[in-house]
């Protein structure tokens, strides 16, 4: 939120631009949508996981409008009335609150960018797997992923087959068989 702010001020939209297109293929698209969909498709309307994602995609969906207003004038302003449907309310004539401090966690943000280390190793095996017709799509996959004890701190509390968008996964501090996938 700060650098896009900075950069609005400098009129430097191109590094808008950039810095944009970034976070909605690799953080969003990527990552955050293709994990978390299966929430919004088939968890109760009243989950709380259900609810809690929906939550994060108004706070997304809200300041992607306001970030990419100034570049995408006609775009970011149909997106906004497609939610509100007011007219009067104009995406350009709102103003957004800078993200909370709160939300700035080094050590969430560390605890993920591991998640997402592995989460990619797993992901290469299951291409490798698929390429080599033991299966088919990744939910035909119950892997174990075999990390040290620092990495599968990272996943306590987390739902690996669900990161992995497979149908079961273990995460294990044993050492991994001779010929287990390795990067």
């Amino acid at each position: 939120d700060g650098r896009i702010r900075d950069m609005t001020e400098a009129y430097d939209f191109h590094g808008i631009f950039t810095e944009l297109h970034t976070l909605c293929n690799s953080d969003l698209s990527a990552f955050y949508f293709e994990i978390r969909k299966d929430r919004l498709y088939c968890d109760a309307a009243d989950s709380v996981a259900r609810r809690a994602t929906r939550t994060v995609m108004h706070e997304v969906f809200s300041r992607l409008t306001a970030w990419l207003a100034p570049i995408l004038a006609f775009t970011a302003e149909e997106a906004w009335q497609s939610w509100v449907g007011d007219v009067e309310n104009s995406v350009h004539l709102r103003s957004y609150d800078p993200v909370p401090p709160e939300w700035y966690d080094q050590s969430v943000s560390a605890r993920w960018d591991g998640i997402r280390r592995a989460r990619q190793v797993v992901t290469t095996a299951l291409e490798a797997a698929r390429n080599d017709g033991a299966i088919g799509a990744s939910l035909q996959a119950a892997p174990t992923v075999h990390v040290s004890e620092d990495i599968a701190a990272l996943f306590e509390g987390e739902d690996a087959a669900a990161l992995f968008i497979t149908s079961g996964a273990t995460i294990s501090c044993d050492a991994a068989p001779a010929d287990a996938f390795r990067v």
